[in-house]
């Protein structure tokens, strides 16, 4: 990944970090097209942050095995707040930010299980999408034609 996002390389050594690129818009808000136009064509000119969420590895340590309300107080200490990425707040009050979040059209909320360990392969953590979002009627369309796919694959049309 370094070789896309150089800035990344600065990183603090001995972390695996779960996260995801963000490209910001003149508006100040994630923008998606930006990102698939830095990432999947290359233009370097395009900023983006990576915004990490999680910690699965620190100083050679697997953290997977740590609920997550430790894997957060961890990254929280780590302080992992650079020019090219940042550790996002964690909120408690999920249904007021899910409310921001529709006011400020944004795509929605993850959360996470306090009480979970990281399971690589398993989704455990549950996504709200907002479906006033710009990118949720197509989103919509796509699952409904891999679900109609996936059932005439099997008879159940």
């Amino acid at each position: 990944m370094t070789e896309l996002v150089r800035g990344l390389a600065d990183l603090p050594p001995r972390l695996v970090l779960d996260g995801e690129l963000v490209a910001w818009g003149e508006d100040g808000l994630p923008s998606f097209p930006l990102l698939c136009e830095r990432m999947l064509h290359r233009r370097p000119g395009i900023a983006v942050t990576y915004m990490i969420f999680d910690v699965l590895e620190h100083v050679g340590k697997t953290t997977m095995h740590m609920r997550y309300w430790q894997r957060r107080r961890l990254l929280d200490r780590l302080d992992l707040n650079g020019s090219h990425w940042r550790t996002p707040e964690a909120f408690d009050d999920g249904e007021a930010l899910f409310e921001s979040v529709k006011i400020e059209g944004l795509e929605g909320v993850v959360a996470k299980k306090l009480s979970q360990p990281y399971r690589p392969g398993e989704r455990l953590w549950l996504k709200t999408k907002n479906r006033d979002y710009w990118r949720y009627p197509s989103e919509v369309d796509a699952a409904q034609r891999k679900w109609r796919s996936a059932a005439s694959t099997f008879g159940t049309v």
